[in-house]
Order: structure tokens, then C-alpha cells, then sequence
């Protein structure tokens, strides 16, 4: 019982079960969520990394949609909605899963990381600016996703004004964007794009103690939430279609 409570109040960097066997932090599987591995994103991946994946997708097709005539620059600008939001294009160079969708994931994660019983002040201090930067990222995205769609609708004369306005949306969105002039992207909600958010989310990590190590999926996609609210780590038992909760 007295273990119990040192790893309820997170004074011990493991939680131990009666096998032996040790856990990973809570707060530190939801970061992994966002950074290494998801249930239902393609091929497992971490939901950041596929928001990555999808809004640089979206961006490429911004950047085509600018460089060719009218009709070929629709076919862009759908690819560049399919991207960030394939329900409104279900087709498209992207992996159906969507940019927007993907972020939102990684942003809920993060903030139930921060909201675990075993997170530290650093994470709750980390995920506060996280989900703030990623608020503003996904309204300039959803912004890029309105223009496409009216871009898909204008005419040819429209069109290249258009998609010139989709491109630097997209760009900021990546990379960030120097908005009050000093010469430098600073990390905050107005100017960090997901480049610079991966670098804080990183350098959030880095300061953890118990320092974080990279989690095995199994831990990673064995994590549920029970209809209390809590998480809790839930794993089949071989041989058999039991499971065990810890």
C-alpha cells in the first residue's frame, strides 16, 4: 500500500504490479500516442507524425495548385482538401486519415497526459502551451480548407488568387510564421507551426524526471479508457480471450 501511494503521488517513476512486471507512466504513453504509435492512424503511427505527414501532403498540393493552369489547379486543390480533411474530399494523395483530424488527436493526447494522475509539473506546463499552439494551427487549417473548397468552385479568372491565399496558410502551418516582425518564430500559440511544436514537444521530454523512454506499442496501444474516464493499461491474456487490467 505504501508503494502504492509513492507512485500515486509521483514519487516513483514505475507503477508495479503484483508479477513483477513494471508500467510505463501514463502521462508518458499518452505523449507516446502523439509521438509513436495510435490504434487507428495508418500503420499505427503516432498521431503527430501523421499530421505531419498529411498537412506537408496539403502543402506540396498548394504549391502545384499555383504553378499550373486552371483546370489542373483544381485537381490540386482537392488533393489538398483530402489532406486536411478528407471528409469533405474522399479522394486524394493523402492516407484518408486527415491532417486536421490527426492533430486533434495529438493535441487530446497530449492534454490527457497532462491530466494523469503521474504527470509531472513539466508535462502539465508543456501540454498547456502544446494545446494552445495547436488550437490556432488547426483554425488556419480549417481556413485553408474553406478556401480550397471555394477555390474547387470558382472560375478560371478566381482560381489563381485563390490558391494563392492556400499555399502560405499551409506553410505557416508547418513551419510557423515571424508575425510580429523581431526576425525570429518564437514558440508561441500565434507564431509556432508543427515544426516548432515537435522541437517543444521534444524539449519537453528531455526534462522529464524519471526521464522518458521511448514505449513499446504493446503498452502503447494496450492503454483504453474505461467509461469512468480513467486509463488504464489492458492486455489479452495468451491463449485466451481474457484480458487483465493494471
Amino acid at each position: 500500500m505504501m508503494l502504492r501511494n509513492l507512485v500515486v503521488l509521483g514519487l516513483g517513476s514505475v507503477l508495479l504490479v503484483g508479477c513483477g512486471r513494471t508500467l510505463p507512466l501514463i502521462s508518458h504513453a499518452h505523449v507516446g500516442h502523439a509521438l509513436t504509435a495510435w490504434r487507428d492512424t495508418p500503420d499505427e503511427q503516432g498521431l503527430f507524425v501523421v499530421a505531419e505527414q498529411e498537412i506537408t501532403i496539403a502543402w506540396q498540393q498548394a504549391q502545384a495548385a499555383r504553378q499550373t493552369s486552371a483546370t489542373v489547379a483544381r485537381k490540386h486543390v482537392a488533393g489538398v482538401i483530402h489532406a486536411l480533411d478528407p471528409e469533405h474530399q474522399a479522394t486524394g494523395p493523402g492516407s484518408g486519415y486527415g491532417g486536421i483530424r490527426a492533430l486533434t488527436g495529438a493535441a487530446n493526447h497530449i492534454e490527457f497526459a497532462s491530466t494523469s494522475d503521474d504527470a509531472s509539473r513539466n508535462i502539465v506546463k508543456g501540454a498547456e502551451v502544446f494545446v494552445k499552439q495547436t488550437a490556432v494551427v488547426i483554425d488556419n487549417l480549417k481556413l485553408a480548407v474553406d478556401v480550397a473548397m471555394l477555390a474547387q468552385t470558382s472560375s478560371d479568372a478566381e482560381i489563381a488568387g485563390l490558391t494563392a491565399e492556400i499555399e502560405p496558410i499551409i506553410n505557416r502551418s508547418l513551419n510557423g510564421a515571424d508575425i510580429d516582425g523581431n526576425g525570429s518564430i518564437d514558440n508561441t500559440a500565434e507564431e509556432s507551426g508543427l515544426k516548432q511544436m515537435r522541437q517543444q514537444l521534444l524539449a519537453m521530454l528531455a526534462r522529464e524526471n524519471p526521464p522518458y523512454q521511448p514505449i513499446g506499442r504493446r503498452y502503447l496501444l494496450g492503454l483504453v479508457k474505461l467509461p469512468s474516464g480513467r486509463w488504464v493499461y489492458e492486455f489479452q491474456r495468451s491463449g485466451g480471450s481474457s484480458s487483465s487490467r493494471y
